[in-house]
């Protein structure tokens, strides 16, 4: 069978990492909805009425909770077998060049990342965040010392990411692709990968995301915008954040000082802090960080490469897009249009976020060997064993 349900060697339910995950998803809907009270206009873009959005974002929320119980009782390790790899290949170009395709792909507000298939539509890119972590494990599973060595089928993945970043930079979704971007570099260390492919991976990347961005008038204006601390979204969104103070000012009360255009999509946080305040943020942080560290702690104390690097890749779905949104919500980082994980309206960005979850969940349940345990700290756990890779030992 494909679900691990009936395997008594499980592991009883992780109640830190469910409890925060619910959590996070109620408060997180709980903000969507409080968001009401704002001018339409300003809260929802493209004209979509209050409840459209919050109709929608409901039939995510059972949609993900379906797909979160499915991760997280579907035994990945079918993935493994040889012949998943050309499928998954197959599946990561198709989501890649989807979006340019005529009959189905959609442009909107000048970025062509959609599709479009009758009434559903959906972000591909968004997919790719749990995709590519399944075929960079089952590469890592097949082919350890490829990686460790630069040999065989590391090229191919480059390559294979090399390709996908430029589509989905193409696409006029820049951030998604730096995000997606990273996720491969931090996989690539906890396969055990070469410091000196890393290394120079990085500065290709670095160098490849300069020049989109030099070459791109609005992305440039972006730059000097938060350099000068001058943009319209992100004054108002810090605005939005001071005016919660302390305690905020309660769910379902207006404030129409600060308003921030697309705020739901992008810009949730701000109307978290304005309100519930300085103590509802910091409870936000608290939790997340429970939710994180416990992540963390999972990742460490898998048994096997496959696992550790598919739960490693489910945590890079949420926890990078946190840290980011909230940096651009307070002026930290440049205006990026990442949505926040179970706060945001998009369905397939809260749809992610649930299968994510669910594979940390899945994760968790396997019996774990050694890493990082909360009675006895930290063990003996290393990423390679080849000379020149990246050592955590």
């Amino acid at each position: 069978m494909a679900f691990t349900n009936d395997n008594p060697s499980r592991k009883p339910t992780d109640p830190i990492l469910v409890s925060t995950t619910l959590l996070f998803a109620g408060l997180g809907f709980i903000t969507l909805y409080s968001a009401s009270n704002a001018p339409p206009e300003y809260i929802f873009p493209n004209g979509n009425i209050f409840a459209n959005v919050i109709s929608t974002q409901i039939t995510c929320e059972i949609i993900g909770l379906f797909f979160f119980i499915i991760a997280s009782f579907l035994k990945w390790e079918i993935f493994r077998k040889p012949g998943w790899s050309i499928l998954i290949i197959f599946a990561i170009i198709f989501l890649c060049i989807s979006p340019g395709l005529p009959f189905i792909g959609r442009e909107i507000n000048g970025a062509r990342r959609w599709i479009y298939i009758g009434a559903v539509h959906f972000q591909p890119s968004e997919l790719l965040k749990i995709i590519l972590p399944l075929y960079f494990a089952h590469i890592a599973d097949k082919k350890q010392q490829a990686i460790n060595e630069r040999k065989g089928g590391i090229q191919l993945v480059i390559i294979l990411m090399i390709v996908l970043l430029t589509l989905v930079s193409i696409q006029e979704d820049l951030s998604t692709a730096a995000l997606i971007g990273l996720n491969f570099i931090v996989l690539f260390i906890c396969a055990g990968g070469r410091r000196d492919i890393t290394v120079t991976a990085c500065a290709v990347a670095v160098i490849i995301l300069i020049v989109f961005i030099i070459t791109s008038e609005e992305r440039t204006a972006r730059i000097i915008s938060f350099i000068n601390q001058s943009g319209f979204q992100a004054t108002q969104s810090q605005r939005m954040i001071r005016q919660g103070h302390i305690l905020g000012t309660g769910i379902g009360q207006r404030v129409e000082e600060a308003i921030v255009p697309e705020t739901t999509p992008d810009f949730i946080f701000s109307y978290f802090a304005e309100r519930f305040g300085f103590l509802g943020v910091l409870c936000f942080f608290i939790l997340f960080g429970l939710w994180m560290s416990r992540a963390i702690i999972i990742i460490i104390n898998a048994t096997e490469t496959f696992r550790r690097l598919l739960a490693t890749g489910a945590f890079l779905a949420i926890a990078p897009q946190v840290l980011l949104t909230v940096g651009v919500a307070s002026g930290i980082f440049p205006v990026t249009g990442v949505p926040l994980p179970f706060f945001s309206s998009g369905g397939t960005s809260l749809i992610v976020s649930w299968i994510a979850a669910g594979i940390l969940f899945n994760v968790s349940q396997v019996p774990q060997r050694t890493g990082f345990s909360e009675r006895g700290g930290r063990k003996n756990t290393h990423f390679s064993t080849k000379k020149g890779g990246w050592d955590a030992s």
